[in-house]
């Protein structure tokens, strides 16, 4: 069953603990729009397999899809933001994003280890720290663009002009800092010993 809460002006799909296979959250409710989807929305144990998302103005709560066992989910064109721990630790294997996506939240896909694929748009301007924790090169994150603000070289995403790290996509125990990097973020090498050869930088 979905469940909702209901303002004076929009709506929040709040939990949903049902049996279907597929579950459509539909871009309005009652005659007001459904645009936020709360906190921890789906139990653990759900039988969801594939989601559709339908209002472009959506809004992902804290935590909202945090270790949600469904397998697909589609978002539609007009979002513009993945919040915070939004999908950490879920089981998603492929996760739809929309090419309006400009910010990703801290920690949105952390620890996401079933994912087969992520495609990050070309318009992305924000990704918070810790976006990709744990994340390999196996789950096949790219941008579908040329981005202006970041890139993903030899499995490492990094900013632009190569003087921040942001996260590596490798499964070495191992974090061999790339030429040129000034700046390693917060969780950038999770779990691995950081490694620094090249006179080209200069990480204080």
């Amino acid at each position: 069953e979905l469940t909702y809460r209901v303002f004076s002006d929009h709506v929040e799909a709040d939990k949903y603990n049902g049996t279907d296979n597929k579950l459509v959250i539909p871009e309005k409710y009652k005659e007001l729009p459904v645009t936020v989807i709360g906190r921890e929305f789906m139990s653990t144990d759900s039988q969801v397999r594939e989601i559709e998302v339908n209002n472009p103005d959506t809004r992902l709560e804290f935590r909202a899809f945090y270790s949600a066992h469904a397998k697909k989910i589609t978002f539609p064109e007009g979002m513009t933001e993945v919040g915070d721990h939004a999908f950490s630790y879920s089981y998603f294997e492929e996760i739809v994003l929309p090419t309006t996506i400009e910010k990703i939240g801290r920690r949105a896909f952390a620890r996401c280890y079933s994912l087969e694929s992520l495609t990050l748009p070309a318009g992305l301007k924000e990704i918070g720290i810790g976006a990709f924790a744990g994340l390999e090169k196996s789950n096949n994150i790219s941008f579908a663009g040329d981005n202006a603000n970041y890139k993903i070289e030899n499995d490492f995403l990094l900013s632009k002009d190569g003087k921040i790290l942001y996260s590596r996509f490798t499964e070495s125990n191992e974090c061999v800092v790339p030429d040129g990097v000034e700046e390693i973020a917060s969780w950038s090498c999770m779990g691995a010993k950081v490694r620094v050869d090249s006179e080209t930088n200069s990480i204080g």
